[in-house]
């Protein structure tokens, strides 16, 4: 089973574990972008428009959602999508 886009981090690319909000409306995961920002960037790597607030804002809605398609995942998809998150770290 493939992880659907709207769940994968537009940085990254893999599946959401802590995703937060910009002030452009644009969600990442919070390593991802932390580290964006971390390098001293101040754009949105999706618009590219500058960040005059980088404020976090957590998703929750997001995070309930891909925490109920997990649950329909059988234990073994769960697993290799824990494990593939880790290894691409």
């Amino acid at each position: 089973m493939s992880i659907p886009l709207l769940f994968r981090c537009p940085i990254s690319l893999d599946l959401f574990t802590d995703p937060v909000t910009l002030s452009t409306g644009q969600t990442y995961d919070r390593p991802s972008i932390e580290q964006w920002l971390a390098r001293g960037n101040r754009t949105c790597p999706v618009t590219m428009q500058r960040l005059h607030d980088t404020s976090l804002v957590p998703n929750h809605t997001l995070r309930h959602l891909i925490d109920q398609w997990l649950l329909t995942c059988t234990p073994e998809t769960q697993s290799n999508l824990i494990n593939f998150n880790s290894s691409s770290k």
